[in-house]
């Protein structure tokens, strides 16, 4: 139960330190590929090639970073923040329908 609680509050912590959590992960990804340059480069291989096969081996680090969130967060909570951000931008654009849907719904 404790640990659920806590593995729930640390994805909500993630979702609302998105910004901060990606840079390090993109800093960590980076490092990966630095270390596999220097790697590469001990062994003889061109700086150029060298970099390139680290790229190649790490992979796409976007999605890497994003697929590291999306495991991280709760979806549900993603979900409904774009779609509340959906709706006020909505209402936003045309407030006479909005008001119409409020009086109607009241």
């Amino acid at each position: 139960m404790l640990k659920t609680l806590l593995t729930r509050f640390a994805a909500l912590r993630h979702v609302f330190r998105r910004a901060q959590i990606d840079e390090e992960i993109r800093q960590e990804l980076d490092s990966h590929v630095e270390r596999l340059v220097e790697r590469y480069m001990a062994s003889g291989m061109p700086a150029d090639e060298a970099r390139h096969a680290a790229r190649l081996r790490v992979g796409n680090t976007l999605r890497v970073r994003e697929d590291v969130y999306s495991l991280n967060t709760l979806a549900w909570f993603d979900w409904t923040e774009a779609q509340i951000r959906h709706a006020v931008r909505m209402f936003r654009r045309q407030p006479l329908y909005a008001a119409a849907i409020v009086l109607t719904v009241a």
